[in-house]
């Protein structure tokens, strides 16, 4: 066998965040909270936000 070959693959990003922000929200995250963590407060990044935050990061590599 020779070696493997990189082929570059395009994937189309531009309705992530749109979906995202339609599925991921406020009010699905926090039930979701409430029901797993029960000993651990609230924090200012909230699981929507951590989302967002990665998302964004993902978008932004792909972009260079």
């Amino acid at each position: 066998m020779g070696p493997a070959r990189s082929v570059p693959i395009s994937v189309n990003l531009v309705r992530v965040p749109e979906r995202f922000r339609t599925h991921i929200t406020a009010a699905r995250c926090q039930p979701v909270f409430a029901a797993l963590r029960v000993t651990e407060p609230q924090r200012r990044w909230t699981l929507q936000a951590l989302g967002e935050f990665w998302l964004a990061v993902i978008l932004r590599a792909r972009a260079r």
